[in-house]
């Protein structure tokens, strides 16, 4: 096994928490830091301009070269629950290289809560400065809460103008008044997206943002794509390195301070247990020698569940279904190649909205997503747009309880974590997830919408009850890919915390886990905002710990 050399720091995975922690940590330049990431740097056409292509996402998520697809357990599912897989990026920027560019930041009182559960520092207060400086709001005035000048560009989606007029019209009428953005502090409304992509057209993933030409030119900084990190190593219950495989040979890493897990809620969880840290009877089971016995690891993972609503339209002007097929994709193609405008320039979905269907609630309990469009995949696995115009909308409960697990099925490396989802298990989500679904119908049933909706798709419209619509929500809703909790923060107190507040492993030392699956609760939104925050954020407790 080959030794390679040794790092102050290596930070295990280039994805949206990765490539920030990379850049924030190596501007010190006495400070050698690696940045090791198991798929491809995005670069060239394939993933690199498709994955700029804010559309060609299509292309790579269903491309096993830039996915990790991890099973669902099925014995833990309904009959005809959805998904069988959840699928996360492989390749630098990780999963915001392929994901909706929703930017959503949560409301405050998310981080709030972060806070009083014994987590000092992780308030809104002391997170929204992480966020302000992270943006730079092309179409919006800089805010107190709003930022300019930061790494990540950020635009308001364009609307379908008669469809947007009809749908904030019917907003209006049930208390849903429209806003400029999602992002304000008062979240309750509807309002066009923003999104993550600059004034050229072009998706800013993490690695866009933050590993600039110039940051990756530091010679303090090196970057190790297509290397699979399998365990971790410990002498005694420090951390001295990691064990990989490059090119098919094993090699090592060794870090003299400190080993950083950013590799997301699914695989952080997942190094932890094949090294050793994890629920004892578990490992040993498997034949891996425990390092420390923490049972949480892996548990705690809370996600969105999306509950799909279909509409069939009247005319095809108020739906994109046409630009994706045919003669119109090969003029879009070259409208974006050319110009970066047009249908393969927008986000996934355009328009969002915030509302409270729990009587008791305080704020927001739900959330809503529209795209002009509606996707299926065909029999050879290839995305495809429907032929009629059609639109779609997402609900979501924003703070579900069902809580999932994460467990390597074996000691082996080479296989993915089985996952238990678990969605939906709960009557408060059952019930969130019912009224979410029950808005849609509202809001696209309201009569100035009455010429352009044909009416609601058969997957749902003849679920009318409670009952039906969460089955209906099981059976044709998806993952949210917003996992996080599985290594959770919190003081010694928390009977769930697999780190504290400075996100350092318990039971061993030098090894810390940044990424979403520290979040003891989940945002109130899509959550690759407040990942990269939450890496900038503990980012200064690094270089403070290693001052």
């Amino acid at each position: 096994m080959a030794d390679a050399a040794n790092y102050d720091v290596i930070i295990v995975g280039a994805g949206s928490a990765g490539c920030a922690l990379a850049a924030r940590l190596s501007e010190d330049s006495s400070r050698r830091v690696l940045l090791i990431e198991c798929g491809p740097d995005d670069t060239g056409f394939n993933p690199g301009w498709l994955s700029r292509m804010p559309k060609g996402l299509a292309r790579l998520v269903t491309n096993p070269a830039h996915i990790h697809s991890y099973v669902i357990d099925p014995t833990a599912r309904p009959d005809n629950s959805g998904p069988d897989l959840l699928i996360r990026g492989k390749m630098m920027g990780g999963s915001s290289a392929i994901n909706g560019m929703v930017y959503h930041r949560g409301q405050p009182e998310d981080y709030d809560l972060w806070a009083g559960l014994g987590n000092p520092g992780w308030g809104w207060s002391d997170m929204l400065p992480y966020l302000l400086v992270m943006e730079n709001h092309l179409d919006l005035p800089a805010t107190q809460w709003r930022g300019s000048g930061g790494p990540i560009s950020l635009t308001v989606s364009s609307l379908p103008a008669r469809l947007a007029k009809g749908i904030f019209e019917a907003g209006d009428a049930l208390g849903l008044p429209r806003k400029e953005e999602a992002n304000l502090l008062e979240q309750q409304g509807l309002s066009p997206i923003v999104a993550n992509i600059d004034a050229q057209g072009r998706r800013v993933s993490a690695a866009r943002a933050f590993l600039t030409p110039s940051v990756r030119a530091r010679p303090n900084l090196d970057i190790a794509t297509n290397v699979s990190v399998n365990r971790i190593l410990f002498n005694g219950r420090r951390v001295g390195g990691v064990q990989c495989t490059r090119d098919g040979e094993p090699t090592r890493y060794m870090a003299t301070r400190e080993v950083i897990l950013s590799a997301g809620a699914l695989q952080s969880p997942a190094l932890l247990q094949l090294s050793g840290v994890g629920d004892s009877s578990r490992l040993s089971a498997m034949g891996i020698d425990v390092v420390h016995h923490n049972p949480n690891v892996g548990r705690n993972m809370l996600d969105h569940w999306n509950c799909y609503s279909g509409f069939d339209l009247f005319h095809h002007q108020d739906s994109h279904n046409r630009e994706f097929r045919g003669w119109r994709l090969i003029w879009n193609v070259l409208r974006y190649q050319f110009g970066f405008r047009g249908a393969l320039a927008a986000s996934t979905h355009i328009l969002a909205g915030f509302d409270k269907v729990d009587p008791a609630a305080s704020r927001p309990d739900v959330g809503i997503i529209m795209a002009p469009y509606s996707f299926a995949v065909d029999g050879k696995g290839r995305i495809v747009p429907a032929k009629q115009p059609t639109m779609h909308f997402y609900s979501l409960g924003l703070r579900p309880t069902s809580e999932g697990e994460v467990h390597i099925s074996s000691g082996d490396p080479a296989l993915p974590p089985m996952i238990v989802q678990n969605q939906l298990t709960t009557e408060y989500d059952q019930r969130i997830a019912a009224g979410g679904m029950r808005l849609v119908r509202r809001l696209m049933s309201h009569p100035a919408l009455a010429e352009l909706v044909k009416g609601e798709q058969e997957q749902t419209r003849d679920a009318q009850t409670d009952e039906e619509l969460v089955e209906a929500a099981r059976r044709y809703g998806t993952f949210g890919l917003h996992a996080c909790g599985t290594c959770r923060m919190g003081p010694e107190t928390d009977a769930k915390a697999v780190v504290d507040s400075r996100l350092r492993v318990r039971g061993v030392s030098g090894l810390r886990v940044i990424d979403a699956s520290v979040m003891p609760t989940i945002p109130s939104a899509n959550i690759n905002a407040p990942v990269m925050a939450t890496a900038l954020r503990a980012a200064d407790l690094v270089i403070e710990d290693l001052r």
